[in-house]
């Protein structure tokens, strides 16, 4: 097991939870009007569209699916049905074709917008016009939430773990003060998995050339560690993107115990470590590269890749033992995943425990 070591107290500073904002994505805002579909209690009525027969499957199969052993068993019997899995991030295009079942969004109606607003954080819920709150001007949330919950309906590609009660945070600006309190109410609503695809470093990072300040402070890190422990004591399993720097400096939250961390293989490979992929807490690697939802439009798609999208494939994994294991504990989810990796040759320090499976 690759666990990471605890902050020293002699380390940390303490800090109050401001809207300090962590590393960002650049996007463009689209999508001002949403709207709920009206619930339809027919939607079993759907034809049973298959795994393998999503319009995107072979392209996803390629870059995505290849190294994980996807099978049969796993595609007709378990998809994340009746599990609860959190994203924290930028939001999600509402009203993406990718997200609809029989036409109705399959985002879970607790989920939330948690925005700065006259000096407090102000919850956006389903009683206060969250819809719109919620929209992904950014992108990089929708592109995760595809990863897990495309949805089997015919058109794009299929989510891992489709099934799944789909909570959506919208971490305004990826604030460290939002994200808190999206793991709060995590916690409220009895949510079984949070995926935060989120890097943020205490240290100056140099990649690509090019020299990224530390994007907050150890204060910082020692507030969320609280949160995210207590997630890990209300039986909540954490998972998290090692960051995307190729770096051994650690990454937050992917760096602190109680959260499994992940990153990426290169394209279409099974045992080449992704060149970006950041090295020395990680726990387990999974395909970097996916064709996902974006958010140009309701029926747009892109390649991307990351391990920010590593982590949500792990997640929605996780929710498939879940769902077929409910009763299992953080714990036991993680010594399961780690048990079930398949070795690289060499046991490379940087896969972690191995390849998921």
């Amino acid at each position: 097991m690759n666990k990471r070591k605890s902050l020293s107290v002699l380390a940390i500073i303490g800090m109050a939870i401001a809207a300090t904002p962590i590393l960002a994505f650049i996007g463009s805002k689209i999508n001002d009007s949403l709207q709920v579909a009206p619930y339809n209690p027919d939607m079993h009525a759907l034809p049973a569209y298959a795994f393998e027969t999503e319009p995107d499957y072979s392209t996803q199969n390629n870059w995505t699916f290849n190294a994980m052993n996807i099978n049969s068993q796993v595609t007709s019997n378990y998809t994340g049905s009746g599990v609860k899995l959190a994203i924290i991030d930028s939001g999600i295009n509402y009203d993406h074709e990718d997200f609809l079942k029989a036409g109705i969004n399959v985002v879970d109606s607790h989920s939330m917008s948690i925005e700065w607003v006259n000096n407090q954080w102000t919850l956006y819920t389903k009683s206060n016009g969250y819809e719109s709150h919620l929209d992904d001007t950014n992108g990089h949330g929708t592109n995760v939430a595809a990863c897990v919950a495309s949805q089997l309906n015919g058109v794009g590609g299929s989510g891992l773990a489709p099934d799944v009660d789909l909570y959506i945070f919208n971490a305004q600006g990826y604030q460290w003060g939002a994200i808190q309190t999206a793991l709060n109410q995590c916690v409220s609503l009895g949510v079984d998995i949070v995926n935060m695809s989120i890097q943020a470093y205490t240290e100056d990072i140099t990649y690509g050339g090019k020299t990224y300040p530390a994007s907050y402070t150890i204060g910082s890190v020692y507030d969320i560690t609280n949160h995210v422990n207590s997630c890990y004591n209300h039986g909540i399993t954490v998972v998290a993107a090692a960051g995307n720097y190729n770096t051994e400096k650690p990454s937050y939250p992917a760096a602190l115990d109680h959260v499994i961390s992940v990153g990426s293989l290169a394209k279409s490979s099974s045992t080449s470590k992704a060149s970006y992929s950041n090295t020395g807490y990680v726990d387990v690697v999974t395909s970097g590269s996916v064709y996902v939802a974006g958010i140009d439009s309701n029926s747009y798609y892109k390649e991307t890749q990351g391990t920010s999208f590593s982590s949500p494939l792990v997640s929605a994994a996780l929710a498939l033992y879940k769902q077929k294991n409910p009763s299992a504990t953080p714990s036991q989810i993680e010594q399961a995943l780690y048990s079930a990796c398949d070795p690289i040759a060499g046991n490379p320090s940087w896969a972690g425990n191995g390849r998921l499976n």
